[in-house]
C-alpha cells in the first residue's frame, strides 16, 4: 500500500493504492455501491449482484481517496494480455473512476486518475485504455490519454459484436505499444469483455 495525505477544506483525506487482494473489504463494497448508483444500467441481469469492482480473476490496482472508513473516490485499473491485429500486448484497462457525488469537483477524482495513470505508467503494460463520454475527453487528455476516435472498438461475441459507444483513450508505453499505435488508431478491435 502507498501513501500520501491530502486535504478538503473541512476533512484530512489520505490517498492510497490497493492491489486487488489488500484493498479493504468495506473500501471494496463502497466502490460498488457508488458504481451501482453511478451506472445502473451495466449492473443488470447476470451482473446485478458483483462481488469485485473488476472480473473476479483480473489483476487490478485500486486507487482509493478516503477519510476514516469512508471512500470518496476511487479509481483502478486492470492488466490483461490481449490481442489487436494479430499482436499481443500487455493492457492496462483504466476503469472504475467514480466520485462520491457531494464530492465532486473538489480536485478528488483528478488526484485518483493521475495517481492510476502514475502507476500505469510504471507497470509492464504495452499500452493503456479507457472508455468515457465525450464530455470528459478533455478530463483524461490532461493526463496524456489520447482520443482514438477512428479505431472502432467492439465487445462481446465475435459472430455478433457490440460496437463500443464510448470513444476509447489510450497512452502507448512501451516501445512495443508504440509501434502499435497506427493500428491501434485505424482498426477495429475486439474485446471479450470491457472493464
Amino acid at each position: 500500500m502507498n501513501t500520501a495525505d491530502t486535504a478538503t477544506p473541512a476533512v484530512s483525506m489520505r490517498l492510497a493504492s490497493f492491489t486487488r487482494d489488500a484493498l479493504p473489504d468495506h473500501f471494496r463494497w463502497q466502490v460498488i455501491s457508488a458504481l451501482r448508483m453511478m451506472w445502473p444500467e451495466d449492473f443488470a441481469g447476470t451482473n446485478c449482484c458483483p462481488t469485485t469492482i473488476f472480473g473476479p480473476d483480473w489483476q487490478s490496482t485500486h486507487v482509493v481517496i478516503s477519510a476514516g472508513d469512508s471512500v470518496f473516490a476511487h479509481a483502478g485499473f486492470v492488466l490483461l494480455d490481449l490481442t489487436h491485429c494479430g499482436e499481443s500486448y500487455r493492457v492496462a484497462g483504466l476503469g472504475a473512476v467514480v466520485t462520491f457525488p457531494n464530492f465532486r469537483r473538489t480536485g478528488l477524482g483528478t488526484r485518483a486518475v493521475a495517481e492510476a495513470t502514475r502507476l500505469i505508467d510504471e507497470s509492464e503494460a504495452d499500452v493503456a485504455a479507457l472508455f468515457c463520454p465525450n464530455h470528459l475527453l478533455r478530463f483524461y487528455g490532461q493526463f496524456g490519454w489520447s482520443n482514438q476516435s477512428e479505431g472502432l472498438t467492439t465487445t462481446g461475441n465475435p459472430q455478433s459484436p457490440t460496437i463500443e459507444p464510448e470513444p476509447r483513450l489510450m497512452r502507448f508505453l512501451s516501445d512495443h505499444g508504440r509501434s502499435g499505435e497506427h493500428s491501434f488508431s485505424t482498426s477495429p478491435w475486439h474485446l471479450s469483455v470491457r472493464w
